[in-house]
């Protein structure tokens, strides 16, 4: 065991890839797999070694005649839990080395430098299906529970998005409120879904709302969707329709993807034109692939905004920054919008497909940038 260096970047990134593959086959789709295993590439682990935090490490297993075949890398927590100061970011071990004592050795190695740091107690998240669950087990490790609840116990603002579609009955719905209910979400975003066909007798979201309310449910803060374009299973009547039956159990909206600024700010107007006064919150795509993007485009409503990028390809190249799209343009097309002082917008919501260190990154430079430009 020894920690990693600059010059390790590329073996670790081989065997991130390799050992991602093994571990996850059979638990998540091969397009996810062979997507997610890309990414881990040398360039971003001389990155990551680059930056690593003072009270951070990378522990690399070497064996004779096989080279580096497992690492670990591990620091302070970076959530707040209660009695664990510190956490095994990642831990990977090739499949052709394990059950050998190599993790077994990579845990000591993170635990002794958790004890060297002062840190005491660790966690770290693992797949349910994972079968390296046991192997945590077995060193004694104790599940403390699902990432979701957790985080609603911790201080995060957790909200939970209920899919009308693929709620069976009174019975699933009321098992699904009793836990949205036990991980403390005041705040619930409620969704017809994409579904060709119902799961049972909720065919859009105003029935699942009247339902919610039926069952005595009252919270503090509910959001519904809207569609500046047309969706592609919802006649344009029908999210009219919807808007307004929805509207007396919400409390805000939250916009469909569109990336034409123009057809949003008409979209908003008309919305206050016919009387709904909810705030709105325009969604915006976080920093996120160019592919995934308009493959993601044609499936969840926002066909005719692909076909606006299309026709304006000088704005999609100022849209694409290395790596994905770059939502920058697009909120600076919609700031008369949202500079407007009736308040009809309460500010974006950020769809980050999964996305979320690139699009975290994006987030905290526009906000420095922010700061800067007005002297803080």
């Amino acid at each position: 065991m020894r920690v990693a260096k600059p010059g390790d970047a590329g073996t670790i990134a081989q065997v991130h890839r390799d050992s991602w593959r093994t571990t996850y086959a059979g638990i998540l789709p091969l397009a996810v797999i062979a997507r997610e295993a890309s990414r881990k590439s040398e360039s971003m682990w001389r990155r990551r070694l680059a930056l690593q935090s003072a009270g951070a490490a990378t522990w690399i297993a070497e064996r004779a005649g096989h080279g580096i075949v497992g690492f670990a890398s591990c620091g302070d927590a970076r959530a707040s839990i209660e009695g664990l100061d510190a956490e095994i970011y990642a831990l990977y071990v090739l499949q052709a080395h394990q059950q050998r004592g190599v993790g077994r050795e990579l845990v000591r190695a993170c635990a002794r430098h958790f004890v060297r740091q002062g840190l005491f107690g660790f966690y770290l998240w693992v797949l349910k299906a994972n079968r390296a669950r046991l192997f945590y087990e077995v060193l004694g490790g104790e599940v403390i529970g699902e990432r979701t609840e957790r985080l609603g116990k911790h201080g995060y603002s957790v909200v939970p998005h209920i899919s009308a579609r693929l709620v069976r009955d009174r019975v699933h719905l009321a098992e699904i409120l009793q836990r949205v209910d036990a991980i403390g979400a005041h705040d619930v975003f409620v969704v017809a879904g994409d579904a060709d066909e119902p799961a049972g007798e909720y065919g859009g979201g105003a029935a699942l709302l009247e339902a919610i309310a039926e069952l005595g449910h009252r919270f503090e803060d509910v959001g519904i969707t809207g569609y500046p374009e047309s969706h592609p299973l919802i006649s344009d009547e029908e999210t009219i329709q919807a808007m307004f039956d929805k509207a007396r159990f919400a409390t805000y909206i939250v916009s469909q993807i569109c990336f034409d600024p123009t057809v949003t700010s008409g979209w908003i107007e008309r919305v206050w034109d016919r009387g709904t006064r909810l705030p709105i919150y325009l969604g915006i795509p976080g920093a996120v692939p160019r592919t995934k993007l308009l493959r993601i485009s044609s499936t969840i409503g926002i066909g005719a905004s692909t076909r606006f990028l299309r026709r304006h390809k000088g704005w999609l190249t100022q849209a694409m920054r290395p790596g994905g799209f770059d939502p920058d343009p697009l909120i600076d097309g919609l700031s008369a919008s949202v500079d407007d002082p009736a308040g009809k917008v309460a500010g974006f919501h950020v769809f980050t497909f999964n996305d979320l260190a690139d699009t975290e990154e994006w987030r905290r430079e526009r906000l420095a940038e922010a700061k800067e430009a007005v002297g803080l």
